[in-house]
């Protein structure tokens, strides 16, 4: 792969893993990357921006993230703009020490994450404008995927790509998908409805057997050869029910199956962390530690980092079953420990941690119960009446939804025509709190949402969080304005971003003093006269109990 960025934040993690993941599935002991600060130096003819000359911090920070992911071999084009000897020889010491020692072996992960390019194939049809014109719910498998990958490395918990292939020829035993020397307990299914038959087959076996299925935001449909099949139907029905809200289907074996419609996706770290126990790591809490477990002969290697540039410090608990030894990539100095649970560790800006041991903790399967997702309570925001905010060719406005509206629950209906084509529109319903609310304690911003039939417009529905200070952080639903029906979504507060048209770039968004949120669309292209609508209840707090 190539790393044209050595910003740590923006460093494709994601495609480290996947190319990793390749690596594992066939058997390759080598994964590299070409890394650099091409991004940061690069100016084209006519771009004034001044060149980012980046830290030692940051490039250890960049190969961290690449070698937490599976990378074992970095090839350098770095400029090493302002680094002396020293500099250069820590950071060549650093990852030498790292790929080194992660190199070989196989990866330890119970989560394997389809790679759906069956169902986005069925949704696909020739595109007029690149990648851009291709039909939004092609688009969506990108995304639901996407945020899927997300949701795991930010939540801790690392994961293997796996293909139609591995699910078609994989061996099954007892709750355990196995292929080649990998072994899973839990599939994860972003946006899939589409799979050869063999594939749909041994995911039904392993979960009657007592593995864990997840479903987001699609059921299956289709097999390689009906659209839709009926068998698949059947095997649908078995795995998740015949709910449209988020669910569980719990068998004698102890299997699962888990349904996350669209708008609910991002509640599968909470569904995870009520099956299954973290591969060791910090409990609770939102650390910015990643890690990466590998079996390399008879010993297990465990590598943790701080993808953070602050420090961190705390404790947290390494999967060693006996005694074993810490490794300081940073001096190469080793120090033997009776127990790898509530170590004490400080880590620097973009630092690490390896640890050796020859036995792991196996991990332990929560016993959860058929019905609704466990471990959720919702939480009222103060009662407002909302008010509207659009572009300057938006005629908007906003009433009552008296069809939708009942004694317990407020229900807006909000409305815009667009008096020009072809132009950046916006428009937002906008709760405005006279006290700031504090969301420090939640986890999701849960919003119910209607959208019409046939609407137009394919841009994404939109939370946008303001703090006292003028701070505005971002994040898409994931639910398109032409998607029609009703929506609960719940936006995780991780999901969130600081707003490109954000004046403020030198402090974080304050949750604890939320002064505005606006539910809505923008950056629409749309035509004269066309009108975009959506009715919502007012936003609710999701907590984890």
């Amino acid at each position: 792969m190539d790393c044209l960025t050595s910003v740590p934040e923006s460093v494709p993690w994601y495609v480290a893993r996947i190319v990793s993941s390749a690596a594992e599935l066939e058997g390759r002991p080598l994964t590299m990357s070409e890394t650099s600060d091409h991004s940061q130096r690069y100016r084209p003819e006519g771009d004034t921006r001044p060149v980012r000359v980046v830290t030692e911090e940051e490039i250890r920070g960049t190969c961290n993230r690449l070698m937490v992911n599976g990378i074992n071999t970095i090839t350098s084009y770095y400029s090493f703009s302002d680094l002396d000897d020293a500099s250069m020889n820590r950071l060549n010491d650093w990852i030498g020490r790292c790929c080194t020692l992660l190199r070989g072996g196989r990866q330890v992960a119970d989560i394997a994450l389809l790679y759906p390019v069956e169902s986005a194939w069925v949704r696909f049809t020739p595109a007029t404008r690149g990648v851009a014109g291709s039909p939004v719910k092609a688009h969506r498998v990108g995304k639901i995927f996407h945020d899927a990958e997300n949701d795991l490395y930010s939540s801790g918990r690392d994961f293997t790509h796996v293909d139609a292939q591995v699910l078609a020829e994989g061996r099954l035993d007892g709750g355990v998908l196995q292929f080649r020397d990998l072994h899973w307990r839990v599939v994860i299914l972003p946006d899939t409805d589409t799979l050869p038959l063999a594939a749909w087959e041994t995911l039904e076996r392993f979960y009657q057997s007592g593995g864990v299925v997840v479903a987001l935001t699609s059921k299956p449909v289709n097999s390689e050869t009906e659209f839709p099949s009926p068998r698949v139907l059947e095997i649908a029905g078995m795995l998740f029910g015949g709910e449209e809200e988020p669910s569980m289907t719990v068998n004698s074996a102890g299997g699962v199956g888990v349904f996350l419609p669209q708008g609910t996706e991002a509640l599968l770290p909470t569904v995870l962390d009520s099956l299954l126990e973290k591969d060791g790591g910090v409990t609770g809490g939102n650390a910015p530690l990643r890690m990466t477990h590998r079996l390399i002969g008879a010993e297990h290697i465990y590598f943790v980092i701080n993808d953070s540039g602050q420090p961190w410090e705390g404790t947290m608990n390494v999967p060693a079953a006996g005694p074993l030894e810490q490794m300081d990539p940073a001096s190469g100095q080793m120090t033997p420990l009776d127990s790898g649970h509530g170590l004490s560790v400080r880590l620097d800006p973009y630092g690490g941690m390896l640890y050796r041991f020859k036995d792991a903790v196996p991990l332990r399967r929560k016993n959860v119960e058929g019905g609704k997702i466990p471990g959720m309570a919702q939480k009222p925001l103060p009662e407002v009446e909302p008010t509207l905010s659009h572009g300057q060719y938006v005629n908007g406005t906003i009433e009552a939804d008296a069809g939708l509206s009942s004694a317990e629950r407020s229900v807006w209906h909000t409305s815009g025509v667009l008096t020009k084509g072809e132009v950046d529109t916006f428009l937002f319903t906008c709760f405005n709190y006279p006290q700031p609310a504090d969301l420090s304690d939640a986890s999701y911003v849960t919003v119910d949402v209607w959208l019409p039939q046939r609407q137009k417009a394919s841009v994404p529905l939109l939370v946008i969080l303001c703090d006292a200070s003028g701070v505005d952080y971002c994040a898409q639903t994931g639910v398109p304005m032409n998607g029609s029906g009703h929506f609960c979504c719940h936006v995780a507060l991780n999901h969130f971003e600081r707003a490109g048209w954000c004046p403020v770039k030198d402090r974080p968004l304050d949750a604890t003093a939320i002064s505005t949120i606006r539910i809505g669309w923008g950056g629409y292209l749309g035509t004269e006269n066309e009108m975009v609508a959506f009715s919502l209840a007012a936003p609710r707090l999701a907590v984890i109990k």
